[in-house]
C-alpha cells in the first residue's frame, strides 16, 4: 500500500505516544502514592503492634505486680494471724495466779469469858516493836496513824467490821487499840481519834504493833483472815475476863499457805 500523506501519520502516533506516556505517568504516580500509603499503613501497623505489644507487657507486669501484692497481702494476713495467734497463746499461757486467802482460827474460847489477842510473834512473846510511829501525834482528831516501816503485805486490809486492830504505845505507857479502817503502804487510816489528853499522845518512834485478833469472844472461836504473803510466826494469848478464871494461856503459832489454828487449853485458876 502506498503512503501517501507520512506527515499526518506521524502526527498520530506522536499523539498515541504522547497519550500511552501520560498514562504511565499517572500509573506510576498513583503506584507511588500506593507505596507511599502502604509504608505508612506498615509503620502504623509496625507501631500499633509495638504499642500492643508494650500494652501486653505492661499488663503482663501489672499482673505480676497484683499477684505479688495478693502474695504479700495473704503473707501479711498469714503475719497476722501468726501474731494473733501467738498473742492468744502467750494471754493463755500467762497463768493469772489469783490471791491466796488464808484464815488462822483460835478456837477453845468460851463466848462472853475470854478475850483473845493474836499479834506478831517475837520470842514467844508480843512483837512490841514490829512497827514504830513516824509522827508526834497530840491532836484531837487523827485520822492516820504512819509508821517507818512498809506495812508487811499479810496485813489484813481493814480492821473495821473485823477482829484485826493496831496497838500504839501511848506517852502514857499504855497500849491504845485502834481499829483501822485501811492501810496503804506505811498509813493506816483510822477513825478520828483523840490524842490530846494528858499523856495520851504519840511521840515519834512510839511502838506499834499489829493486834491480828483483839477481841473479847463471842463465840467458841475466832479468827482473822489475810492474803498470804510468807509463813509468819504468831504469839497468841487468851485470857479468861469473867466469872469462870483461868490461868493466861500462851503460844506461838504459825500462819502458812493453808491457814493456820491454834486451840486454847484453859486450866483453871481457881
Amino acid at each position: 500500500m502506498a503512503i501517501t500523506n507520512i506527515p499526518s501519520e506521524i502526527e498520530i502516533v506522536d499523539g498515541n505516544v504522547d497519550t500511552v506516556l501520560g498514562r504511565m505517568t499517572n500509573t506510576r504516580a498513583g503506584y507511588l502514592d500506593n507505596l507511599t500509603n502502604l509504608d505508612a499503613a506498615i509503620t502504623t501497623a509496625v507501631t500499633a503492634g509495638n504499642n500492643a505489644s508494650t500494652v501486653a507487657a505492661a499488663a503482663t507486669t501489672a499482673g505480676n505486680n497484683a499477684s505479688a501484692a495478693g502474695v504479700a497481702a495473704t503473707t501479711a494476713g498469714n503475719n497476722a494471724s501468726a501474731i494473733a495467734s501467738t498473742a492468744n497463746v502467750n494471754a493463755i499461757a500467762a497463768t493469772q495466779i489469783p490471791p491466796n486467802f488464808v484464815t488462822f482460827t483460835v478456837s477453845g474460847v468460851v463466848s462472853g469469858e475470854d478475850y483473845v489477842l493474836v499479834t506478831n510473834d517475837s520470842s514467844s512473846d508480843i512483837d512490841y516493836d514490829q512497827l514504830t510511829s513516824s509522827v508526834t501525834e497530840t491532836s484531837s482528831g487523827a485520822t492516820t496513824i504512819t509508821v517507818n516501816e512498809a506495812i508487811p503485805a499479810d496485813t489484813p486490809a481493814t480492821g473495821t467490821g473485823t477482829n484485826s486492830a493496831i496497838r500504839v504505845l501511848l506517852d502514857n505507857g499504855i497500849y491504845k487499840k485502834i481499829v483501822y479502817e485501811s492501810w496503804s503502804g506505811s498509813t493506816f487510816t483510822i477513825p478520828a481519834t483523840d490524842f490530846s489528853g494528858v499523856g495520851e499522845g504519840i511521840t515519834s518512834g512510839a511502838n506499834v504493833f499489829i493486834a491480828y485478833i483483839d477481841t473479847a469472844a463471842d463465840a467458841t472461836s475466832e479468827s482473822f483472815t489475810t492474803k498470804y504473803n510468807a509463813d509468819r510466826t504468831l504469839f497468841v494469848r487468851v485470857r479468861d475476863g469473867g466469872g469462870s478464871p483461868i490461868k493466861t494461856f500462851e503460844s506461838p503459832s504459825s500462819l502458812g499457805s493453808a491457814g493456820g489454828a491454834a486451840t486454847a487449853i484453859r486450866t483453871s485458876d481457881a
